[in-house]
């Protein structure tokens, strides 16, 4: 793969960094750069980011605890080449890339290991929405509110009554609290599948916790579409946890 792209305006290295005389007005991951501000200002205006030090000049607030990693000022996991940053609070991986990941995942040693290839992931079928729900995101929420689910206080933390998505990935079930769709506080399934991109999407939905402590759970997701079955993945998740699970279908 080669270590420059081009683009408008000349030739850039993965940073984005010009390769020949930097131009009035060039582009880098579809952004652009306009003098004299200082660098390429994304999401909004919520953060800025220098090519020549290859990293944002804001820290990230969804850091170090939340999905913008340990490193507050790093970029694309400082793999620029495979993932975009377009909100500037978490990078996600490329559309493509993440379809060709779909049945693979390395390990740190680099071999690959086969996931289980009995479950197909499922597909967001409103990707060209992703960098707006996320841009969205990033913008609305100070702090992360999503989590994931791997023991039983971290379920019986979830508020009573409180309709939560959920998303079932690599046999982790990774739960968010949204506001309506079209609201300032909304966030779409696609958006919480992205704290383990490029993990297949086995089952999404919405969870609520009744009075007694058991769990209901639906397969209402606009963006996945996941059929009634696929809720008895997250559904034996949560009852190996000890709680009791209500399946509910929606058509």
């Amino acid at each position: 793969m080669s270590g420059t792209h081009s683009l408008p305006g000349g030739r850039m290295t993965p940073f984005g960094v010009q390769v020949r005389d930097l131009l009035q007005s060039t582009y880098y991951k579809g952004k652009k750069f306009e003098a004299p501000q200082p660098g390429l200002v994304v999401g909004r205006g919520y953060r800025a980011y220098l090519s020549s030090l290859g990293r944002f000049i804001q820290p990230d607030v969804l850091s170090p605890f939340g999905h913008g990693g340990r490193n507050a000022y790093g970029y694309c996991l400082n793999d620029p080449v495979n993932r975009i940053d377009p909100s500037g609070a978490a990078s996600i991986g490329k559309l493509f890339s993440r379809l060709f990941r779909r049945g693979v995942r390395k390990s740190r040693g680099g071999s690959k290991v086969s996931r289980d290839t009995s479950v197909k992931g499922l597909r967001n079928g409103y990707p060209h929405h992703l960098e707006a729900e996320y841009n969205l995101f990033a913008k609305n929420y100070r702090q992360d509110p999503r989590r994931i689910i791997t023991t039983t206080p971290d379920v019986a933390r979830l508020d009573t009554g409180v309709e939560y998505k959920f998303v079932f990935a690599d046999d982790r079930l990774i739960v968010s609290p949204s506001g309506a769709k079209g609201g300032q506080r909304y966030i779409s399934h696609a958006v919480v599948a992205e704290l383990m991109p490029g993990a297949p999407v086995e089952s999404a939905g919405m969870l609520s916790k009744g009075s007694l402590g058991e769990i209901l759970l639906t397969n209402h997701s606009g963006h996945f579409r996941a059929d009634a079955m696929r809720l008895e993945r997250p559904a034996r998740y949560l009852e190996g946890l000890g709680f009791d699970v209500v399946r509910q279908a929606i058509h």
